[in-house]
């Protein structure tokens, strides 16, 4: 999957924090000016972080599909200012974002994904 009505999608693949099993989950993406990917933990406005932030909260490296490219990354959990730049950029992006976060009192985590090379 390489977009979902127009927009880039990636599949990030991470390991269960608790199985240690691989687990794969379709997001929506935006590239940055210094070529990481940036990706919100919005499950939808939902009151709970979804899994797939814990697993990545808990890993030093992650892999991603991104089209036919296969690329490891180290995870950065944004805060304060760089987080509030990102989040802006999402929601220009994807504007759904802004209305799942009126639906929750948590901060929608924005996650930036280092490429590693």
């Amino acid at each position: 999957m390489n977009s979902l009505l127009g927009l880039d999608m990636l599949l990030l693949v991470t390991k269960g924090r608790k199985s240690g099993r691989l687990r794969s989950i379709p997001l929506l993406y935006l590239k940055d000016a210094s070529n990481s990917f940036l990706c919100a933990a919005s499950f939808g406005g939902s009151p709970t972080h979804p899994d797939w932030y814990w697993n990545v909260y808990s890993s030093k490296t992650v892999t991603m599909q991104v089209g036919v490219e296969t690329i490891s990354a180290t995870p950065q959990i944004l805060v304060g200012k760089e987080r509030c730049e990102a989040w802006k950029k999402l929601i220009a992006y994807y504007p759904a974002f802004a209305k799942y976060q009126s639906n929750t009192d948590r901060e929608i985590p924005v996650i930036k994904f280092i490429v590693i090379d």
